[in-house]
């Protein structure tokens, strides 16, 4: 039963070896992997690593990634940083995206997406 699980949540549960690393990279089972992130998008990510489940309400999001607390944002203002960072996970083949939506309230989340079953 111990295998199975830890087989199952394997890939799902963020580790200390993965995640943002300064100024504008990113760690992949402690190695960092190439390529860097716009410093807009890296501000996305570290923030949403830090934030509990990974998920902000996007209002919070003005002050990391925009330096200013009372700007206005939408989900349409981080979309092209929340596209380049999808890029660079498809790029480097890292099972993690940003997701955003609007409803019921707008909000960005850093997933890890499990593994795909092999066939």
């Amino acid at each position: 039963l111990l295998r199975w699980l830890e087989d199952e949540v394997s890939g799902t549960i963020p580790s200390k070896q993965d995640g943002p690393v300064e100024p504008d990279g990113w760690l992949h089972n402690g190695n960092r992997v190439s390529g860097k992130l716009p410093p807009k998008a890296f501000a996305l990510i570290r923030y949403l690593w830090e934030c509990p489940d990974m998920t902000a309400d996007i209002r919070d999001l003005a002050q990391p990634m925009f330096g200013d607390d009372a700007s206005f944002i939408e989900v349409s203002n981080i979309q092209d940083h929340s596209k380049a960072v999808n890029n660079f996970f498809r790029d480097n083949k890292l099972d993690w995206s940003v997701v955003t939506a609007s409803k019921p309230y707008p909000t960005a989340s850093l997933v890890s997406r499990p593994p795909k079953p092999r066939d």
